[in-house]
């Protein structure tokens, strides 16, 4: 998960993914502003595990981490991803909807090979 995949620990054989463990936990039951600093942290892979989470913390309760996830995949550069930006383009909060917009632009903009108009190259 989010690119923290291993860290060696002196005395254990293959080490402990201590990092990913605490990450997990925070996504599972932490306050919505950690869950939203988790997935902000997890852009911009195209990782599938790290996809998949995003695109399920696009449907969480709280704004801040729908607007968190839909920012990481317009990180990940990722055309096929302006699908979800485009649904998120309808949600109720306007933070959400104004980050999806934006991730729309870039990530359409990609799939048709004109990147430098937004990322300003």
């Amino acid at each position: 998960m989010v690119g923290l995949r291993f860290i060696p620990v002196p005395g254990v054989g293959a080490g402990v993914s201590v990092v990913e463990k605490a990450v997990e936990k925070k996504m599972a039951n932490g306050a919505a502003a950690n869950r939203a600093a988790v997935v902000l942290m997890m852009g911009p892979e195209n990782d599938a595990e790290v996809v998949a989470t995003l695109e399920h913390a696009l449907v969480d309760k709280n704004a801040a981490v729908r607007a968190a996830a839909i920012q990481a995949l317009g990180r990940g550069g990722n055309p096929a991803m302006a699908k979800d930006a485009e649904a998120l383009m309808g949600d109720k909060n306007p933070k959400v909807r104004l980050s999806a917009a934006a991730c729309y632009l870039r990530l359409s903009s990609i799939g048709s090979g004109d990147a430098a108009s937004v990322t300003g190259e």
